[in-house]
């Protein structure tokens, strides 16, 4: 077929239904930019609701949805012409009266750990466990990246897995070295450095606090303290909030959103997703986790 005669594809951009093309090799470098271009992707290519269920003897409430194993990244074809900065899609998060949002966030975990280890120590996440699990080999090392109260920490630590911990907040990592028994280190998320360290880096319900602009910064970074075919595991409340909410800051993602952001950075897939809803005084919260894997 002639160049003429090819079909151009013609998309509204809605939400963030943006890729980047970015290569693997160029991960060092991404991992400090700060403006990458990004290419439209259309909003229906890649869905929660297109994923297939495994064949697997796991109860049938805690079976992933798996996606298909083509490649996610589209092919110079599928892309569109169209570009636009990244970051004219997000912009910085409002400073307040109160102070930058990531201050308050911290602020409120520091102020609040005495509360807020009480009310999730015991939380059951069971299901996300073994969400995880099935892509880590036996007794490799993990990182809790955002450990809060430790939970997730003893219960890695307790299954024979070398388990290193990270939390921004000074009085939460105080909890969780007591109630896991190891060093744990207070860090801004955005300062991670390490590189080709971790088997596996478990990141549930921390993302969520990074302002969206610098979610492909930050996952870049993941990416980079991941070893070859190492997984991470991320958990986002579902929605495209973004701001203050409840005393910290929030970043909410769509399918579309997440699935976009792990294409934007390249060099990494996401291998199984998995929508859950978590039961509050408030009513009903939808949340959104994934296992990407790096390549």
């Amino acid at each position: 077929m002639s160049d003429k005669n090819k079909k151009k594809p013609e998309y509204d951009i809605e939400d963030l239904s943006e890729i980047v093309n970015a290569e693997p090799d160029d991960m060092d470098v991404l991992a400090d930019a700060e403006e990458p271009e990004i290419v439209e992707l259309p909003a229906d290519a890649l869905s929660l609701e297109t994923l297939e269920l495994p064949e697997e003897d796991l109860p049938e409430e805690e079976l992933p949805e798996v996606l298909p194993e083509a490649d996610l990244i589209p092919s110079e074809e599928d892309q569109v012409a169209h570009q636009i900065e990244f970051t004219d899609l997000f912009t910085a998060p409002e400073v307040t009266e109160e102070g930058e949002p990531k201050d308050q966030t911290l602020n409120y975990y520091n102020a609040n750990a005495d509360e807020y280890t009480e009310r999730t120590i015991s939380a059951d996440l069971s299901g996300q466990y073994r969400f995880f699990e099935k892509y880590l080999p036996a007794g490799t090392r993990i990182l809790d990246f955002g450990c809060g109260s430790g939970r997730d920490t003893k219960y890695f630590k307790d299954k024979g897995f070398i388990v290193s911990a990270i939390d921004g907040s000074e009085e939460m990592c105080k909890k969780a070295e007591s109630y896991t028994g190891i060093n744990v280190r207070q860090m801004d998320f955005l300062d991670l450095n390490d590189r080709e360290i971790y088997t596996g880096i478990w990141a549930n319900a921390s993302l969520l606090h990074i302002p969206k602009k610098d979610l492909i910064r930050m996952f870049a970074k993941l990416r980079k303290a991941l070893t070859r075919d190492g997984v991470l595991y991320v958990s986002f409340k579902e929605g495209s909030f973004e701001g203050m909410r409840d005393g910290r800051y929030y970043s909410d993602l769509t399918e579309g959103e997440l699935f976009n952001l792990v294409n934007t950075v390249g060099g990494m897939k996401i291998v199984a997703a998995k929508p859950y809803t978590q039961e509050t005084d408030e009513g009903e919260v939808k949340w959104i986790s994934a296992i990407i894997k790096k390549w």
